[in-house]
């Protein structure tokens, strides 16, 4: 199912695009309306929306303004702007990224826009399949003691003080032991191929997608833990509401799980920390969360604070 917002100060063409998208059968829509930006930019701040339809001139907020929120909110959103003519050649310069349909075209174009951008989320979940050159030269030579070490202090066998700002960088953790950290913990099956090469390969195409759903938008690390759990620890790369942050964490975790299915055929079970911790609170609670994780089954995706 795909999430939809509408935008419009008119009640009328808010209306009208609802009971048109309504009745569209092809496809699984959970439809939202705004009266404004403003009231569409809390709806943002509160659950995760895959494509957002929305006029440009609105008062209090601009749909130009509103875009700058959804993509910094949710970067794997897709819009569709609604415009007139006088709109059309300045904003089509400004956002490319965008699609625009002309307020006085057919409805049929709102729908040939929905259906596209639709497609584009589902071709966006696709991996790009890599050569065997290609993955060689993928390969992070700091992976394997990155992992290490990270595994080894989160099972007590080495200090929080011996993860200094210095060994950060040298290991490519990427992350300020000193300020807090969100966290996500990934729990699976034991993923086991009986060829070595593929289970390689279906190892790094997992990396790839939590690189890619993950670590586009924040800085930071993960590694695997005890053959069924992944855990990711993160900071953002912008100052944002801790909601916001965790919102956006628990709507890729969403978009990780339906990439994993479709292009590995696997699942995977998601805890998504509800709150920014310290790392030493993480290292203390970490343990018991593992145990309450082995409860979760399939596709099932929790906010959970420490």
């Amino acid at each position: 199912m795909y999430s939809v917002l509408i935008v419009d100060d008119e009640k009328m063409i808010r209306d009208d695009v609802y009971g048109l998208l309504s009745m569209e059968e092809s496809l699984e829509l959970d439809l939202t309306t705004a009266a404004s930006g403003v009231e569409a930019q809390a709806i943002l701040e509160k659950r995760k929306i895959d494509i957002v339809i929305m006029d440009i001139n609105m008062p209090q907020m601009s749909g130009l303004e509103l875009y700058d929120i959804v993509r910094e909110r949710w970067p794997f959103c897709k819009v569709i702007f609604l415009t007139g003519y006088s709109d059309f050649d300045y904003v089509y310069k400004v956002h490319k990224h965008a699609k625009y349909v002309l307020k006085a075209e057919e409805d049929e174009k709102i729908l040939e826009a929905l259906r596209e951008s639709v497609e584009e989320i589902e071709n966006s979940l696709l991996l790009e399949r890599l050569t065997d050159l290609q993955r060689e030269q993928q390969k992070k030579p700091l992976l394997h003691e990155r992992s290490m070490f990270l595994r080894e202090l989160f099972e007590g066998y080495r200090s929080l003080s011996q993860l200094t700002g210095e060994l950060s960088v040298q290991l490519g953790i990427n992350l300020d032991p000193e300020k807090e950290v969100y966290y996500l913990l990934l729990r699976h099956e034991a993923w086991y191929c009986e060829n070595y090469q593929e289970q390689q390969n279906a190892t790094q195409d997992c990396y790839q997608l939590l690189e890619r759903y993950f670590l586009d938008f924040m800085r930071g690390t993960f590694f695997e833990y005890n053959k069924n759990y992944i855990v990711l620890i993160l900071q953002p790369e912008k100052l944002l509401h801790e909601e916001t942050i965790v919102k956006m964490l628990a709507g890729a975790g969403e978009l990780f799980q339906k990439a994993l299915k479709k292009n590995l055929g696997r699942t995977v079970s998601i805890l998504v920390g509800e709150r920014p911790v310290t790392l030493s609170q993480l290292l203390q609670e970490f343990i018991g969360m593992c145990d309450r994780m082995i409860w979760l089954s399939g596709e099932e995706l929790v906010q959970e604070g420490l």
